[in-house]
């Protein structure tokens, strides 16, 4: 799971700091309003692919027969940052997507229940494979809470993945929750918290359509700001630009109140994948918190036998997107076979 807590602190606007902010505001006002980007469903330009009705934000990538389609983290990212997979496309006909209720798919209500939040993702998820794949099995990406995706899909529908890789999921059965939770916190920072402070300001001159723009910009604005650990080897930042639109509502929904009670994740993503026979790649990075060391003793056990785990040397969580290279060869050499 894409999870920098950043945006869940809790930022106290005091004497010593209202000045500046107010000078800010001042600015602000005469430059105009910020806008974001807008989804499915008031830009009718915009990619889609109509999953049950439902407008997906989707890329394509290349025309070639065999299809590979790429999850993004979160819950609540977009798949920007996994741009740089379009590097298959010599060899593949690659697809990205926006979740539903993300990035620039069109926003709807969340719902109440985790259990039945992850039903709604598979399904969607279900609905691509069958539309990009006609029939054929395809090749599965899916990163962080995409790799939890991906999992719960191969113990659903194992007849219709040629090849998959799981790159870092964050929790794949309830009992990791705590765990997850425990080490993500102790890794906050004040001064990381002191940084939403600009972002929630700044959120009252977000143009705003939908309904959910002001919130989605403070999460746009503060996923992936801090540099280097917990997900980040020392030194390493993901690059300003690597999300078009987070979608607040879906990760206030999900991500929040797991990170007050981890029992609140009571789906075991694991179930059914004994079923799944074909190449299975676990991969993972050195320098997160959720690496190698993380993956083996809290997920390899409940994989299925013919998983390979590969530890991705000199890279953090985000290995598509920060020196991205050694990962795309990876997975290219892995779908070759």
């Amino acid at each position: 799971m894409n999870m920098n807590t950043d945006y869940l602190a809790k930022p106290i606007i005091t004497g010593r700091n209202f000045g500046w902010l107010s000078v800010l505001g001042v600015s602000m006002f005469f430059q105009g309003c910020i806008h974001i980007p807008q989804t499915t469903a008031f830009d009718a330009d915009l990619p889609r692919t109509i999953v049950d009705g439902y407008p997906l934000y989707t890329e394509q990538y290349g025309d070639r027969p065999d299809v590979v389609i790429v999850v993004h983290g979160g819950p609540g990212g977009d798949s920007k940052y996994l741009q740089s997979l379009s590097a298959l496309s010599d060899e593949y006909r690659v697809v990205l997507y926006d979740q539903r209720g993300t990035g620039l798919s069109a926003r709807e209500s969340v719902p109440a229940s985790f259990r039945d939040f992850v039903d709604r993702q598979i399904a969607d998820l279900d609905g691509l494979v069958d539309h990009y794949g006609q029939g054929r099995p395809v090749r599965l990406i899916g990163h962080s809470w995409g790799g939890m995706l991906v999992s719960a899909y191969l113990g659903r529908h194992p007849e219709k993945v040629s090849h998959a890789v799981l790159a870092e999921p964050g929790i794949l059965r309830p009992e990791v929750a705590p765990v997850f939770v425990r080490k993500l916190k102790e890794s906050q920072s004040i001064s990381t918290m002191l940084g939403v402070v600009p972002a929630f300001f700044k959120m009252l001159f977000v143009t705003s359509v939908d309904g959910h723009e002001r919130t989605d910009y403070v999460l746009t604005a503060m996923s992936g700001r801090s540099e280097g650990p917990p997900y980040l080897c020392p030194g390493d930042r993901m690059p300003a630009d690597f999300s078009r639109r987070s979608g607040y509502a879906v990760m206030k929904a999900t991500t929040m109140p797991m990170m007050d009670d981890p029992s609140v994740f009571n789906v075991d993503l694991t179930v059914g994948l004994n079923r799944y026979s074909r190449p299975l790649l676990l991969l993972s990075s050195e320098c997160s918190f959720i690496g190698y060391d993380y993956q083996e003793h809290y997920h390899r056990s409940y994989l299925p036998a013919q998983t390979e785990h590969v530890k991705l040397a000199q890279n953090g969580h985000t290995m598509f997107t920060v020196r991205p290279d050694a990962a795309i060869a990876l997975v290219r050499g892995f779908f070759r076979r």
